[in-house]
């Protein structure tokens, strides 16, 4: 039935989100765990001007001429940082884009352990989207693969969200 499909994934969604927090709260206490989360917003929210619908009024001076718009993606390093990141309506953005944002703030965590002589994580886990708009893809997996066999990480794993999370 709808309601048992209903329960199930709302009991599904449930568990994902205790892993999660679990690791959050690891990675804040112990340290010994890197758990990154990122997003990005959808590039329309910031295109100027805004109208009421969304689209420009029909016959106006505007009507054909584009909105600039932006990019913003967010990384939260928990217990160590919370990156943004801007970028302009001409830069490509998608798995790659994700992979270096994510990449970026696991350095800026790296020279903050340097800086305050506290040890790097040992682990690795990255959190996101259930889409491979970001990071469910094969190139974050090449990367953590990298990390790991670099001796970076003693461990790297990549979770996601199902879908309807928000």
């Amino acid at each position: 039935s709808a309601c048992g499909r209903l329960v199930t994934h709302l009991r599904d969604q449930w568990r994902d989100r205790e892993v999660y927090w679990n690791l959050r709260a690891r990675a804040r206490a112990e340290k010994d765990v890197l758990l990154l989360i990122g997003d990005g917003m959808d590039r329309s929210k910031f295109g100027l001007p805004q109208w009421d619908g969304g689209r420009a009024p029909k016959h106006s001076a505007v009507e054909h001429n584009p909105r600039p718009t932006c990019e913003v993606y967010a990384c939260i390093a928990h217990g160590f940082r919370v990156d943004i990141f801007i970028c302009g309506e001409g830069m490509a953005t998608g798995a790659s884009f994700a992979v270096d944002m994510l990449m970026r703030t696991m350095d800026g965590v790296w020279q903050q352990c340097q800086r305050t002589g506290q040890s790097f994580p040992l682990d690795v886990s990255i959190q996101g989207d259930n889409t491979t708009k970001e990071i469910k893809n094969s190139i974050m997996g090449r990367c953590l693969a990298a990390l790991t066999v670099a001796g970076v990480f003693r461990a790297a794993a990549h979770m996601h969200l199902r879908v309807g999370h928000t």
